[in-house]
C-alpha cells in the first residue's frame, strides 16, 4: 500500500512465495488492525504483479492551458537493497535531473496526445530500463508528492510546485541546472518498527539519526 509500503514485498523464486504469505498475514494482524481503519485499507485482496527492472523516478507535474506538461518536480528513488520495496528514501540533483529530465518530457508529451489534459497537476511514477524505455507503475492526477517530499524541490532547485501550478509558472530547467550545486537533496523517512507502542516513545534521538548521513569521511550534516 503506497507510502507506507504494507503489504509490498518483492519474490523472486517459487521457494520464497509460502514464506511470504505468512509473513504477509502477519502484517495484516498486526500493522493493519493496529494502524489503520478497514476502511482506509482492505485487507482482503491482494495483487500479484511482474516486477519492472530499472531505476525509479517520480515526477510532478501539470498540464498547461494548451496541454503541454510543465515538469515541476524529479526525484530518484533509493532502496537499500533489491528486496526493499519500502518507500523511505527520495533524492535529487543536477545529475538526476540531466539523465532522465528530456526522456520523461517526451514520455508525457506522449500521455498529453491520447488525452485532452489542461490545467491538471499530476504525480507519475516510472520505471526506466537499461534500454531507455520507461514503464509507467502509479499517475495520480489532483495531487503532487506527499509527506513533505514535495518541500525537496524548493531546496534542490527553487521550485515550490503548487505556486507554480496556480500561477501556471513554466520552468526553465535549463537554467535552473546550470545555476544547481553539485550537491545531493534528499528526503529520508525512518520507520519505527510496528512492535514499539508508539504512545510509549517520549523523544527522538534527532542527533543519532542525523549521524547515518554523512557529507564526507569526517564530516555530517
Amino acid at each position: 500500500m503506497g507510502n507506507p509500503s504494507i503489504g509490498i514485498h518483492r519474490i523472486d523464486k517459487l521457494e520464497e512465495y509460502h514464506e511470504m504469505i505468512k509473513q504477509l498475514k502477519k502484517e495484516m494482524d498486526v500493522e493493519i488492525r493496529s494502524e489503520y481503519p478497514r476502511e482506509v485499507i482492505n485487507n482482503q485482496s491482494f495483487i500479484i504483479e511482474k516486477f519492472i527492472e530499472g531505476d525509479e523516478y517520480v515526477i510532478d507535474a501539470y498540464f498547461s492551458e494548451d496541454g503541454k506538461p510543465i515538469i515541476l518536480n524529479l526525484f530518484k528513488r533509493m532502496s537499500r537493497h533489491e528486496k526493499d520495496m519500502s518507500n523511505r528514501i527520495y533524492y535529487t540533483s543536477k545529475q538526476v535531473i540531466n539523465e532522465s529530465l528530456m526522456k520523461i518530457n517526451t514520455f508525457l508529451n506522449t500521455i498529453s496526445s491520447f488525452f485532452a489534459l489542461k490545467r491538471i497537476p499530476i504525480h507519475i511514477e516510472i520505471r526506466l530500463d537499461k534500454e531507455g524505455k520507461i514503464i509507467p507503475i502509479e499517475v495520480s492526477p489532483l495531487r503532487f508528492s506527499e509527506m513533505r517530499t514535495n518541500e525537496l524541490g524548493i531546496y534542490a532547485y527553487g521550485i515550490n510546485a503548487c505556486e507554480y501550478f496556480f500561477n501556471q509558472q513554466k520552468p526553465d530547467w535549463k537554467s535552473i541546472v546550470s545555476d544547481m550545486d553539485n550537491f545531493i537533496y534528499s528526503y529520508c523517512c525512518a520507520k519505527i518498527n510496528s512492535p514499539i507502542d508508539f504512545k510509549k516513545v517520549e523523544s527522538i534521538n534527532h542527533k543519532g539519526f542525523k549521524e547515518n548521513f554523512r557529507v564526507s569521511k569526517n564530516e555530517y550534516y
